[in-house]
């Protein structure tokens, strides 16, 4: 009995080892490729977005080498450029974090403009230190966290042709009651889920969803495969790097669903 707890210990700190040594290599990698990179985004539908110079102190700072090369959430990113409308519409950002997408997308062209809600006060001033590095201020409206009675209040000329993307950790179920559906009900919304489980996840969303069918084609998706080896600049590392910077560093499997109008 004695010899299976000790077994048992010694793996659970043998796996927080690997753990600690797994992330001080990404966090090697993230320094190396923000420098060589000049902390701008080198592939991707966001190339050519200036981000602010790698710190500990961002959340994301253990994503900066995916990000940088295109990978971080690329399946969400591209089929938010596919749902951009042909008239250039708004991106409403919802829980917009440093703004990386509403800024990215407006200077690349995908948008017009964007309108980012972010509740944390630092976020809101990372997402204008970025707006501004990127020369896109005037066309990104920064504001608190989103609620209901701020969804309802957009006025529906500006809803034309618009994209949604709600990423707040779980409050989407508690925001987006059947008012504000029907009020974006010719928006293509896009909405990252968060459970405990991927099990639950499925069962609830399927219930959840079944009352926006009458307003929405509803799909769900996840992350695809990645090609390390189309980088030139990873010819020269190991595989475990290249490997290490395909990871977001997630505990399950991210799933977005879709909702895409039923009335144009």
């Amino acid at each position: 009995m004695i010899k299976k707890i000790l077994i048992y210990v010694l793996s659970k700190v043998t796996i927080r080892f690997a753990l600690f040594g797994l992330n001080c290599r990404r966090l090697q990698l993230c320094r190396e490729f923000d420098e060589y990179f000049k902390s701008t985004i080198a592939f991707g539908i966001l190339k050519g977005t200036k981000l602010s110079r790698i710190s500990l102190l961002s959340w994301n700072f253990l994503d900066r080498a995916n990000i940088l090369f295109g990978l971080y959430e690329m399946e969400l990113v591209e089929k938010i450029k596919e749902s951009a409308h042909k008239s250039n519409g708004t991106f409403f950002d919802i829980g917009a974090a440093d703004g990386i997408y509403c800024v990215g997308l407006t200077k690349n062209g995908i948008f017009r403009n964007a309108v980012a809600f972010e509740k944390s006060r630092s976020g809101r001033v990372r997402i204008k230190q970025l707006a501004d590095k990127n020369e896109v201020s005037e066309k990104i409206e920064i504001k608190g966290a989103a609620t209901i009675e701020t969804l309802l209040e957009i006025e529906p000329s500006k809803l034309q042709g618009a994209v949604f993307l709600f990423d707040i950790e779980g409050a989407e179920f508690e925001i987006l009651n059947a008012l504000v559906f029907q009020h974006l009900s010719r928006c293509n919304i896009f909405i990252e889920l968060h459970f405990n489980s991927q099990e639950s996840s499925l069962s609830f969303v399927r219930d959840w969803i079944q009352e926006k069918s009458d307003l929405f084609e509803v799909a769900v998706f996840t992350t695809g495969p990645r090609d390390m080896s189309e980088f030139e600049e990873l010819k020269f590392h190991r595989d475990s790097d290249r490997w290490i910077i395909c990871s977001e560093g997630r505990k399950n499997r991210p799933m977005w669903v879709h909702l895409s109008p039923k009335i144009a």
